[in-house]
């Protein structure tokens, strides 16, 4: 305690012996306080530096070896052939009808045509006619007449042989010179064909029985010379047809085989064996003299448009 009394004593002269400049020590700290604030604004914390890394290089990687460029092997180049032009074929030349043609062609159709006759008050009526269809017999308007009945000669297989029978006519036709006969008789018709003006020049034979003997018809061969819709001559000069109006179509058939009284009713046979027509007349001029070369027969055409009316018994004249 008295120690302490003491020391307080001691401070106390000290003080009153010194003035201090408290002001100025104030100012002096503070310059102080601001320089060391400066000074730490200015030096910047160390920051830790990176570690530098190990720089790694790709691992090389081996060139690729060049290869060799492989050339396709060259190809040997076709030789050129010559281009082989097929020889020209001559064009077959339509051949006229020789002896033995005509001949196979009669053989064929001999024992299909007929022979039509009956008796008139100053004798005998005869004509030619054929079978167009299984029982059935086709020929002229011209050749029966008004006939209901009439013998029917049929060829056989021997040509000094005939079988005669009766034939009843069922319809007819004066327009177009047509008559349907019905007969008991089983033999295969003749093929048909209708006629084209493209058929003109097409060689043909007639068979029919101008020559009179039963059995053994005769037959001529010539052409086509001509085809109509109609014929535009008197019809005085002519025998019943004359043709029809078929919209532009055939009626009438134009030929120069010869046809003969008792040819009436045969038919026109093609070179294959078809019958295109039934002969019914030749052109006689006013005077009466006969045009050679001027035979006609009608069209199947015209035959097909009223065939079944006539099996039925039905007069088509007006059709």
């Amino acid at each position: 305690m008295k120690f302490f009394f003491i020391s307080l004593c001691f401070i106390f002269l000290f003080s009153c012996a010194e003035q201090i400049d408290i002001e100025a020590t104030i100012d002096e700290r503070a310059k102080k306080i601001a320089i060391e604030i400066l000074n730490d604004r200015q030096t910047a914390t160390p920051q830790p530096t990176a570690t530098p890394q190990a720089l790694v290089m790709p691992t090389p990687q081996p060139t690729a070896t060049p290869q060799a460029l492989v050339m396709p092997t060259p190809q040997p180049t076709a030789t050129p052939q010559a281009i082989i032009m097929p020889t020209p074929q001559p064009t077959a030349t339509p051949q006229a009808l020789i002896s033995s043609d005509i001949q196979n062609l009669y053989n064929e159709a001999r024992k299909k045509v007929v022979r039509i006759s009956f008796n008139t008050a100053t004798g005998k009526s005869e004509g030619s006619g054929w079978i167009i269809e299984e029982g059935w017999v086709i020929t002229n308007e011209h050749v029966v007449g008004a006939q209901r009945f009439v013998t029917i000669e049929i060829p056989q297989e021997n040509r000094t042989e005939y079988k005669r029978i009766t034939g009843e006519v069922k319809g007819v036709d004066t327009k177009r010179d047509l008559a349907a006969i019905k007969i008991n008789y089983s033999q295969e018709p003749i093929a048909t064909r209708e006629v084209t003006i493209d058929d003109i020049g097409e060689q043909v034979v007639t068979l029919g029985y101008s020559a009179g003997n039963a059995g053994v018809p005769s037959t001529h061969s010539g052409v086509i010379t001509y085809v109509k819709e109609s014929i535009d001559v008197d019809t005085d000069t002519l025998t019943p047809f004359w043709g029809q109006n078929l919209n532009g179509k055939i009626s009438v058939i134009v030929f120069d085989a010869d046809a003969d009284p008792g040819d009436s009713g045969g038919p026109l046979i093609d070179s294959q064996g078809n019958a295109i027509g039934i002969v019914y007349g030749k052109l006689n001029t006013t005077n009466g003299v006969e045009v050679t070369g001027q035979q006609f027969a009608t069209n199947i055409l015209s035959v097909r448009e009223v065939w079944e009316d006539l099996k039925k018994g039905i007069n088509t004249s007006n059709k």
